[in-house]
């Protein structure tokens, strides 16, 4: 008799994230997988909390039902599980519990989504109040990075200062979720993986901004492997 395996972080490998919302379309996204899905390894629990509290179910739930659709079809090869758009410790605690792998972290609550519009010195004002907690402003100042595609990123203050304000608090709360989620894991000696997502955000987050989210996360060893910006001016995601 086929075995079930258990969820399992996927890394940089390709993947996609199915959302079974109801827990009903699993089969389905069985069936797709077979048909065409090639190399790319399918995330068959994935829900946020918001879409849970809505749809009245459990992370439990979520993981059982997924499962029992891939005892049916005898799906025996490797899958994730995304435990999607935390933003609390009791979030992370839940989805962990019901065997989440993979946890998509977001700290919009904690952006300011009106940087973007602040003139100079109401900008200065605002990155005064913040300056203390983002330690890692000075790093980034004058600053040019080369990317591989052969553009280049070169940090002004005023680049520096606005991202700093945008997201200064919400990487910090960031950093500080992903450390508590290491530690739940590390107790239950599970391997595990992070996304970070800002989607959700009025403003579109620049080339400079997801450079610094990015390199200040790895820098706090956070065990990123994906970075959702925000690439509309007003967020139209149903996740």
């Amino acid at each position: 008799m086929s075995t079930v395996r258990r969820p399992q972080p996927l890394g940089l490998e390709p993947s996609f994230g199915f959302g079974d919302r109801l827990g009903l379309a699993t089969p389905g996204h069985i069936d797709a997988v077979r048909a065409h899905g090639g190399n790319i390894l399918p995330i068959f629990a994935q829900q946020s909390i918001r879409e849970m509290q809505r749809t009245g179910r459990r992370p439990s739930d979520v993981m059982a039902d997924a499962v029992t659709a891939l005892k049916a079809g005898t799906f025996t090869g490797k899958w994730g599980a995304d435990a999607d758009h935390l933003k609390t410790q009791a979030d992370a605690n839940r989805t962990a519990g019901a065997g989440f792998v993979f946890f998509t972290i977001d700290p919009s609550d904690h952006v300011d989504q009106q940087a973007d519009n602040y003139d100079g010195p109401t900008l200065k004002q605002k990155f005064r109040r913040v300056q203390q907690a983002v330690t890692w402003a000075n790093q980034y100042r004058n600053r040019t990075v080369k990317l591989d595609s052969g553009g280049e990123i070169v940090f002004d203050a005023a680049m520096v200062q606005r991202a700093a304000v945008k997201y200064g608090r919400a990487i910090d709360h960031a950093i500080k979720l992903a450390e508590h989620i290491e530690s739940v894991m590390a107790k239950r000696e599970q391997a595990y993986e992070i996304e970070l997502s800002v989607d959700e955000t009025e403003q579109p987050t620049t080339a400079a901004e997801h450079f610094i989210i990015a390199e200040q996360c790895l820098l706090s060893d956070m065990k990123l492997v994906s970075l959702a910006p925000s690439t509309f001016s007003m967020c139209s995601s149903a996740k």
